[in-house]
């Protein structure tokens, strides 16, 4: 049994660490914060850095009336009332919210004569806004969904009332993974027959689930038959007993609940995204795209600038116009900051110490400052911020027509792969095949591209954001 299709299941049952008020308090204040810190950056990108030309009265002014905006925006869009962080839906509205909030301050300050900041300013801190309150609503979500497991308080203890697969792997799901909250105590099948796991209780000849569940202190019955009839009895008596159930429906009556956007499409093209709402999500990926980019170039340019020059003195290339494989199977060249002695032919995958990566290579790859040159293909429209990272067209070759669904939208600077499968230079080190490439076709590729491909089926514009801020926490960490 999928443990997607049981975490939907089970996740009204599970505890909820972050209290409604507590919610509230971190979302309001996440939001105020967030503002006054992307007009504090902004200002200070306009200014250069220098810090004798920024009126700090005018700086609180402007702050404030953002934030107060931001928090009208919110009550009465009643992202302040669920008690529950957003999800990836309304996320996306969060982001919206963000740009009126900034184009309303733009306003506000541009009707004050003198400005209290310059014009500009309200524009420039959108993008940087819009990361941060993304990532503080995206980082409670996180702390709800993923409460502590040793806090015994946040944990219920519950009998397993059923028998077959779908029944013992409940339990060992519950056992596997702390974070849904539940500790099985005992089992019993659901017509009173002693059921034997190790390490569990069972029960005593003729004893009841409503009664192992009171021995066993339990504040739960999870009820996992096919039977109808006994699960309705068993459930009867908990009621009577006063202990809460839960029932389980069979592996068949949970796929055929599904949505049909939450399956698999039956061919190896990726989920359709016609119609009028698909357009709108695309175009505005893509708006989202330009914008990041051309906020974000005052701190880029210096850095290219910088890298490029030392590159250039040091005598080696500058770029690396890698053959990358794009958006509908097209190829394209990636641009990247050089880190490999020109004119080889190897493996395109490389491990530690390779002896063709130069000295200031290795500092490039440590940092991702190889990868910002790829800014300008963001621009031409050949990658995404957010999206699949690209491979090159020798590895594309080995795709199956499944995997190859990944070549419906554009390509990335970062993914979910990258934050969730990490280094894979790492997993190289650690298991230091003979043959790189054939380890890299055969083992990390088709774990990156399974990744890859649940992006494509459900990529949201609020979803990419919080992959956004996820990504420069992961850099700023690294450092």
């Amino acid at each position: 049994m999928s443990n997607a299709l049981l975490n939907r299941s089970f996740a009204h049952v599970r505890p909820d660490p972050i209290g409604h008020r507590g919610y509230i308090a971190a979302a309001v204040a996440g939001d105020a914060f967030g503002w006054v810190v992307a007009l504090v950056v902004a200002v200070l990108l306009r200014y250069e850095l220098d810090l004798a030309e920024i009126d700090v009265s005018g700086l609180l002014w402007t702050a404030a009336a953002a934030a107060v905006a931001q928090m009208l925006v919110g009550w009465l869009g009643r992202s302040y009332t669920s008690g529950r962080a957003a999800s990836a839906t309304d996320l996306g509205g969060l982001t919206l919210s963000v740009f009126l909030v900034g184009l309303t301050t733009f306003v506000l300050v541009t009707l004050q004569d003198p400005p209290p900041v310059p014009r500009s300013t309200p524009l420039l801190a959108i993008p940087i806004a819009a990361l941060l309150l993304v990532g503080v609503r995206a980082g409670l979500r996180a702390r709800i969904e993923r409460p502590d497991p040793t806090d015994p308080r946040r944990t219920r203890r519950a009998v397993m009332v059923g028998t077959g697969e779908d029944a013992d792997h409940l339990v060992r799901s519950m056992l596997r993974d702390p974070s849904w909250g539940l500790l099985p105590v005992a089992t019993v099948g659901s017509d009173g027959a002693r059921r034997r796991i190790a390490g569990l209780g069972t029960a005593r000849s003729g004893e009841r689930p409503a009664a192992l569940a009171e021995r066993f202190g339990a504040d739960l019955l999870v009820i996992a038959t096919s039977d109808g009839a006994a699960a309705g009895t068993v459930s009867a008596e908990a009621a009577a007993a006063g202990i809460p159930t839960l029932v389980v429906p069979p592996l068949a009556e949970l796929v055929r609940s599904l949505a049909p956007a939450d399956l698999p499409g039956p061919t190896p093209a990726a989920p359709s995204r016609g119609g009028t709402r698909g357009r709108a999500r695309t175009a505005g990926k893509r708006a989202l795209d330009v914008v990041l980019c051309l906020a974000g170039l005052p701190l880029v340019l210096p850095v290219l600038l910088t890298v490029g020059l030392v590159l250039l003195l040091s005598g080696g290339e500058v770029l690396y116009r890698a053959p990358r494989v794009g958006l509908h199977g097209r190829r394209f060249t990636m641009f990247k900051f050089a880190t490999m002695r020109p004119g080889d032919s190897g493996p395109r995958v490389t491990r530690e110490g390779d002896p063709r990566i130069t000295p200031i290579g290795r500092v490039l790859r440590a940092t991702k400052l190889n990868e910002l040159p790829q800014i300008v293909n963001v621009l031409r429209g050949d990658m995404s911020v957010v999206g699949p990272r690209p491979e090159d067209p020798r590895y594309a070759r080995a795709y199956t027509p499944e995997q190859r669904a990944v070549w419906s939208v554009r390509p990335g600077m970062t993914s979910v792969a990258y934050l969730d499968f990490g280094d894979e230079q790492v997993f190289i080190e650690r298991a230091r095949p003979d043959d790189v490439e054939s380890f890299y076709l055969g083992e990390l590729l088709p774990a990156k591209l399974e990744i890859e491909l649940g992006y494509v089926r459900s990529w949201t514009v609020g979803s990419d954001m919080v992959i956004i801020a996820r990504t420069l926490g992961r850099l700023l960490a690294r450092r």
